[in-house]
């Protein structure tokens, strides 16, 4: 179940990159990086319950780092556009 979750939520945040092009979309476009962290931990949570190969281990090691790193980028981005709707002129 949590591997067919953690698939799903990968592709679907991979196809939103995909199809949109950055600055338009919905609330969902703009969380995105936060589905891909979610489907990376997800997914390095199987590899670790389901094997104890050590090839498996440090592939999980790995979506482990790339979770980090998404969700690092994710925060910049949301400070981004939070400083930016604090600096853009309202109602003008």
């Amino acid at each position: 179940m949590i591997l067919v979750g953690s698939v799903g939520a990968v592709m679907f945040a991979l196809l939103r990159m995909h199809s949109k092009p950055s600055g338009a979309g919905s609330w969902l476009a703009n969380h995105v990086l936060l589905v891909l962290h979610v489907g990376f931990i997800g997914l390095a949570q199987v590899i670790d319950v389901t094997t104890s190969s050590r090839t498996l281990s440090a592939v999980e090691e790995v979506l482990e780092f790339n979770a980090a790193l998404v969700l690092v980028l994710y925060i910049c981005q949301q400070a981004r556009s939070f400083h930016l709707s604090r600096s853009a002129p309202h109602g003008r």
